[in-house]
């Protein structure tokens, strides 16, 4: 299943087993005056600290089960000039690792270290809505805020959960709303 985003009490919903880490990755880390110097003269350039290997999106909710990338066996497609991939349900052991920014984007790291997750082809925040992992990180993109109960949110959304899709729940809707 695909990564979408969900009602916030969604039986589908992700929740998260290590969400009280992953809300700690948002603090800002200290850097030494040498650091801060080298991302002043490469500020043309993404830097990527590789002593921050994030935290595993493994889910409490799917036991077993965890946030992965869908393009392990294909290839990225291009949306918007950039590499873009869909995610979603997999095996823990393939989980994705993420940190959130101080501006609050869900950043990839490892394998798609530089990439954020994204929702696609929508500017609104809807159940429904799925998301992805992009490159492309010009102009403003989803903020997230991890709950207290494991669940992650857009924020200003927060009736809204990252989850998947029911097999069958828009068919069915569609129905219901074609007998009335």
């Amino acid at each position: 299943p695909i990564l979408y985003l969900v009602a916030h009490d969604a039986p589908s919903r992700a929740v998260f087993k290590h969400f009280i880490e992953l809300n700690k990755t948002k603090k800002p880390q200290k850097k030494t005056a040498e650091e801060n110097s080298n991302i002043y003269q490469n500020s043309t350039q993404q830097t990527v600290d590789n002593r921050d290997t994030g935290i595993k999106l493994e889910l409490k909710s799917h036991p077993g089960m965890g946030i992965v990338s869908l393009c392990e066996n294909i290839p990225m497609v291009s949306f918007a000039n950039s590499p873009t991939c869909a995610v979603g349900l997999g095996p823990a052991s393939n989980a994705l690792t993420a940190k959130l920014n101080k501006d609050d984007h869900l950043l990839i790291l490892g394998k798609y270290s530089g990439s954020i997750l994204w929702p696609v082809a929508s500017a609104s925040l809807v159940s429904g809505v799925f998301l992805a992992i992009t490159f492309f990180t010009e102009g403003n993109h989803i903020r997230f805020k991890v709950n207290d109960d494991g669940t992650i949110s857009p924020i200003g959304a927060e009736h809204l959960v990252l989850g998947f899709r029911v097999p069958g729940s828009l068919e069915k809707r569609a129905c219901q709303v074609l007998n009335r």
